[in-house]
């Protein structure tokens, strides 16, 4: 495995640990709120955007998987763009 492939796999890995976490956190918030597990509007919510977050990550892993990584990464940890340093 190169070092592209190697960013592109841990990028891909600290992006689903991001969204399984902000997904736990907005549904403990959502159902806490609610007062109940059973509802639907909230299981709609919660479905969807896994749904929207999955189908991103995959078009971002196949068509730009830099992107993914760069997106991925947290604090000021990203290249500066137009720099000479």
């Amino acid at each position: 495995m190169d070092q592209h492939q190697a960013n592109s796999t841990g990028g891909l890995a600290r992006w689903a640990v991001q969204i399984t976490t902000m997904t736990l956190i907005t549904g403990i918030i959502l159902f806490t709120a609610a007062g109940r597990m059973d509802w639907a509007g909230g299981w709609a919510f919660l479905g969807l955007n896994i749904f929207t977050q999955s189908l991103s990550a995959l078009i971002l892993s196949r068509r730009q998987p830099d992107l993914l990584v760069e997106h991925s990464l947290v604090g000021g940890k990203r290249p500066r763009v137009g720099t000479d340093s």
